[in-house]
């Protein structure tokens, strides 16, 4: 998690990165202009603001937002995040285990109070019972969530467009939770348009499939790039100027673009036709 030691540590690396520029510039036998020297940010109150509500120079990966939300719905263990089951080796007599990876290994607790949690874990419902996860709402299943939209911009050429990150962190039952879903959605709309309904339409066949309903797979139609803002699994889209930024932070996008640049990393951002 980033905050004032980080930013300090980030800060002197920079200046480092521009001295160690500097000083080969020189030996090349350049004149001025000197090449430009790269901003110094000091950690603020702003900053506090921002990263305690996950934005800002907060960067977390799906995986890691599982860990968290299992550990938030099972009353605050931790557990190591288990990817692969086994290892076997088939042949004409049939599969034999040559390695398997334990269940439910312990890695620590998340140190928050019983009854803090209990709270966190009716917010959570409320987010999706009247909040902006609604759309993550399973019949006769309590679903507890949350939706996020980390606005972004990706360069395209000579111009700039909105790129957003959008998110919807859940688990279900409320009060006996079997399964974490993560859902996120590059160039979306937001947390609550885009990434609840799929998150719903997963809760739903896992419960399906609990009582015997085969799951029908079904191909994707691809997705084509046209920076409106997906909110649908088949590619469909918000027209501009009716979006609906529900869940967003107004000053998220502004930190990720100090903090990438548009030499950097935003112009990696999603690129799409």
């Amino acid at each position: 998690m980033p905050g004032r030691q980080w930013m300090e540590n980030r800060m002197a690396q920079r200046k480092n990165a521009y001295k160690e520029k500097i000083e080969v510039w020189v030996a090349e036998g350049h004149k001025a202009p000197r090449p430009t020297p790269p901003a110094v940010e000091k950690w603020s109150d702003g900053h506090t603001a921002n990263t305690s509500i996950g934005q800002g120079y907060v960067r977390v990966t799906p995986l890691q937002m599982a860990v968290m939300i299992s550990a938030v719905a099972n009353g605050g263990t931790v557990y190591q995040p288990r990817l692969v089951q086994g290892i076997g080796q088939t042949t004409e007599h049939g599969t034999r285990a040559t390695r398997e990876f334990p269940a439910a290994v312990k890695r620590g607790d998340l140190g928050v109070k019983p009854e803090n949690l209990a709270a966190i874990r009716e917010g959570l419902r409320a987010v999706v019972t009247e909040g902006t996860g609604k759309n993550a709402a399973v019949k006769d299943v309590e679903v507890a969530g949350k939706t996020g939209s980390a606005q972004f911009v990706t360069r395209i050429g000579d111009s700039t467009v909105k790129d957003t990150r959008t998110w919807f962190t859940g688990f279900a039952p409320l009060n006996e939770p079997k399964y974490v879903v993560i859902v996120m959605v590059e160039g979306g709309v937001s947390g609550g348009s885009t990434c609840a309904p799929l998150a719903s339409e997963i809760l739903a066949k896992l419960f399906e499939m609990e009582k015997g309903v085969a799951p029908q797979m079904v191909y994707q139609a691809p997705v084509v790039g046209h920076f409106h803002g997906v909110i649908a699994s088949d590619g469909s889209y918000q027209p501009p100027g009716s979006t609906d930024d529900d869940d967003t932070g107004g000053l998220s996008g502004f930190f990720n673009w100090l903090d990438e640049g548009f030499g950097g990393g935003a112009s990696r951002g999603l690129r799409r036709r």
